[in-house]
């Protein structure tokens, strides 16, 4: 297999990770939520459709503040692109305002999926394969973002492994120094016990 090939299915491969697209049945007044892990600067497209349009959806940022609220109940189709400011994990709450379930259908894409190549094209007259290349670079910055998400993750879960084990060894420690102290006090008290006692 040459690397045009594997070029080919990595770039698919991650743009099929990059998009989904969902049906939901919001029960009763309750509220549903769900998150996605994302980096700084990501581009995020979220397409929202339902044909009772009276509820809500806010999204928050990774420090739990409200950063979107959509609640235009004259609207079926309603839109939201915006790029993220902070590295975290963001969440995406719907809230039925009706007597009813409704059902919601939701499009999420990130990254190159959620760009719109369109005006870039229409400005700079590119040629497909320029547009293609375009946005390579463009998945190629994404990737190099959430590598460089990972590894952060990685360290700080690894720091957080390290003080996990120290504290479990500390504990271990003192458990094993307050064992020996109740030993040696059993010894005692047991021989000062049966001295008194006249058996030894």
């Amino acid at each position: 297999m040459n690397f045009t090939k594997i070029l080919v299915l990595a770039i698919i491969a991650t743009s099929l990770v990059n998009a989904i697209e969902f049906s939901y049945d919001l029960p009763v007044k309750k509220i549903q939520c769900f998150g996605d892990s994302l980096g700084e600067l990501i581009t995020v497209s979220i397409e929202l459709y339902s044909p009772n349009p009276n509820y809500q959806f806010r999204v928050y940022d990774p420090e739990g503040k409200q950063v979107y609220n959509i609640t235009e109940s004259s609207q079926i189709n309603k839109k939201l692109v915006f790029i993220t400011q902070k590295e975290g994990n963001f969440q995406y709450c719907f809230s039925n305002l009706e007597a009813v379930p409704i059902k919601v259908k939701f499009n999420y894409k990130t990254g190159v999926e959620a760009k719109d190549y369109s005006l870039l094209v229409s400005k700079n007259d590119l040629k497909p394969i320029e547009l293609q290349v375009e946005k390579m670079s463009d998945m190629l910055t994404n990737i190099g973002k959430e590598k460089r998400m990972i590894s952060r993750k990685g360290r700080y879960i690894s720091r957080d492994a390290d003080e996990v084990s120290f504290k479990v060894l500390a504990f271990s420690i003192i458990t094993l120094l307050l064992m020996a102290l109740l030993t040696g006090f059993q010894v005692v008290y047991l021989k000062n016990f049966f001295k008194s006692k006249k058996l030894i």
